[in-house]
């Protein structure tokens, strides 16, 4: 295996921005993986539903 880049090995490990975040998790709660989960796990579903308003960034 050969590294793309041979000057700096590291990933770049900086952060998304928070609005990255908050689509990323808009588009997994529409998907299909999302939905079978809930229905899968019912005790799961009722805790979401629980903890829809709370703020959990500060």
């Amino acid at each position: 295996m050969e590294l793309i880049n041979k000057e700096d090995p590291i990933p770049n490990l900086n952060m998304a921005s928070e609005e990255h975040y908050k689509k990323q998790a808009d588009h997994y709660r529409k998907s299909p993986a999302y939905s079978k989960m809930l229905r899968l796990y019912p005790l799961l579903q009722s805790y979401i539903k629980q903890c829809e308003d709370e703020t959990l960034v500060a």
